[in-house]
């Protein structure tokens, strides 16, 4: 049987890369996450409908905001997530 429960929390061991990773791909999701709707309030076919329709808008808003919490709290700037060469701080 599927657990559609949403209150479980799962704790994982990160590289600093790692986590900028996830949280510039989840910048990319939240920041697009109307993309599916129309000035005029309709749905049209536009960027990460999967995501949007496998997880939801509120799972995508919701990991952003703890991962971007983290990145906030542990780093000053967000090319410390990158690997020394691209990070021009």
């Amino acid at each position: 049987m599927l657990d559609t429960s949403n209150n479980r929390e799962f704790t994982i061991t990160l590289t600093r890369r790692e986590l900028g990773l996830i949280e510039y791909t989840l910048k990319g999701l939240y920041n697009r996450i109307d993309s599916d709707v129309t000035e005029w309030g309709s749905s049209c076919t536009g960027y990460d409908t999967i995501e949007h329709d496998y997880y939801g808008k509120d799972a995508i808003v919701g990991a952003y905001k703890e991962v971007k919490t983290l990145v906030d709290k542990h780093y000053t700037n967000e090319k410390q997530l990158c690997l020394p060469k691209y990070a021009n701080f």
